[in-house]
C-alpha cells in the first residue's frame, strides 16, 4: 500500500517526513501560510511555493484545505507550535495518522484536547524523538538493564544548544508561540532519560529565564527542572543556549548513579565511563555503531504504521507521558511553584 502524505508547515526537521521512501509514500500537497519578510512567522530557511513545485504538489494557505480536498492518509505537522494542537486534533478526528516534531504542544489544555482526540480516533500520533536510536544511549541502555550499576538513584543531564538567531523565525524564540525551553530541548532529553530508565514523573519543580537574548523580551535560553519520579528517583535537567556559544564542540553531559555504580557520559565526550562497585576498576565504552539516527526512527514508524502497531515508545498514549512531564515543568517554572504531575 502506498500512503498519501499530507504536510502542515515546514519548520524543523521536515525533512525526516519528505524524505521517506517514494515506495511507500505519496506527498499529495502541502499547508503553510505565506508570511512577509518583516512578519515573526517568516521561515528563512524554505521557499514554500519552490518546494511545491519541486515536487509537483499543490500548495495551500491553510491546513483544512488540505485535509479537504487531498485527504491524505498521513499528516505531518512541522508548523509554528502554537497552532500544531489545532491541526493534530482535526486529523485525528478524521482517523489520520498524525506525525509531528517536538513540541507537540505548548500547553496542558493543549495536551488535554490532544489526549481526548487520541482516545477516539481510529489513527495514530507519532512524535519523532530520535535520540533513543543514537548508539551512545542503546549502550547506556543496555548497562543498566544488565544491573551492573545496581537500582538507579539519580540521573543529572545537561543538554546545550547554540542559540541560532538568525536561521530561526522570530516566533521560535516567543512564549505565545515557542512555548519555552523547558516543553522545546526539554522534550528530547526527558523523553532519553524516561526510556533509560523506565521511570515516570511524578512532580516537578523548574526555573527558566532569559539571560542573553535580551532582543527577543518572552524568549528563554537557560532552565533548570527537578523531577521526582516513580521509585524515588530523581532526576535534574539542564538546559541552555548559552554554553555552547563560548565553548567549542559538545557541551552536553549525563551521570546516572546506582547502587552498585555510575554511568558518566562528561562533557563534549563521544564515551560512556562506568564504574562499578569502586573495587572493581573502571570501564571505558568509546565505540558505538554509527547511524543515522533519524532513518531509523522514519523506518520504525513506516514499519508500524503497515504494520498497525503503536507499541513504540514515540507513538501515543506512550509518549504523552513524556509531553505532560515537561509541560507541567513549563508550567512550574512560569507560576513559580511545584506541580504534580497526573
Amino acid at each position: 500500500m502506498k500512503y498519501k502524505l499530507g504536510i502542515c508547515g515546514l519548520y524543523f526537521h521536515i525533512n525526516a517526513v519528505m524524505e521517506l521512501p517514494e515506495e511507500k509514500i505519496e506527498l499529495v500537497g502541502i499547508a503553510d501560510k505565506k508570511h512577509a519578510k518583516d512578519s515573526i512567522f517568516f521561515n528563512p530557511n524554505v521557499e514554500p511555493k519552490k518546494i511545491a513545485e519541486d515536487r509537483n504538489v499543490p500548495l495551500y494557505d491553510n491546513y483544512m484545505d488540505l485535509l479537504d480536498k487531498e485527504d491524505p492518509d498521513i499528516v505531518a505537522v512541522y508548523c509554528v507550535d502554537s497552532e500544531k494542537s489545532d491541526i493534530i486534533v482535526e486529523a485525528l478526528k478524521r482517523n489520520k495518522h498524525v506525525v509531528s516534531d517536538k513540541p507537540l504542544c505548548i500547553s496542558l489544555e493543549q495536551l488535554d484536547e490532544i489526549e481526548k482526540a487520541v482516545a477516539s480516533s481510529q489513527g495514530s500520533l507519532a512524535l519523532l524523538l530520535p535520540f533513543p536510536y543514537d548508539g551512545i544511549y542503546k549502550k547506556i541502555k543496555e548497562i543498566i538493564v544488565s544491573g551492573d550499576i545496581g537500582e538507579i538513584l539519580s540521573v543529572r543531564s545537561r543538554r546545550a544548544y547554540i542559540q541560532k538567531l538568525n536561521a530561526r523565525p522570530k516566533w521560535f524564540f516567543s512564549k505565545q508561540h515557542g512555548g519555552g525551553l523547558l516543553c522545546d530541548i526539554g522534550t528530547h532529553e526527558y523523553d532519553l532519560v524516561r526510556y533509560l530508565t523506565g521511570k515516570d514523573a511524578l512532580e516537578v519543580t523548574a526555573y527558566a529565564a532569559n539571560g542573553k537574548i535580551k532582543q527577543f523580551e518572552t524568549g528563554e535560553d537557560y532552565a533548570q527542572a527537578l523531577f521526582k519520579m516513580t521509585d524515588n528517583v530523581f532526576y535534574t535537567l539542564h538546559l541552555d543556549r548559552i554554553s555552547a556559544l563560548n565553548s567549542i564542540g559538545n557541551q552536553s553531559s549525563m551521570e546516572i548513579i546506582g547502587t552498585k555504580g555510575q554511568i558518566v557520559v562528561p562533557i563534549g565526550s563521544e564515551k560512556i565511563i562506568v564504574t562499578v562497585e569502586q573495587s572493581e576498576g573502571l570501564a571505558e565504552y568509546t565505540k558505538f555503531p554509527e547511524v543515522n539516527i533519524y532513518d531509523e526512527l522514519m523506518k520504525d514508524y513506516m514499519n508500524s504504521i503497515e504494520s498497525s502497531d503503536y507499541s513504540k515508545p514515540f507513538f501515543a498514549p506512550q509518549v504523552l507521558k513524556s509531553v505532560r512531564s515537561v509541560l507541567s515543568a513549563q508550567k512550574s517554572a512560569d507560576d513559580n511553584e511545584t506541580k504534580i504531575i497526573t
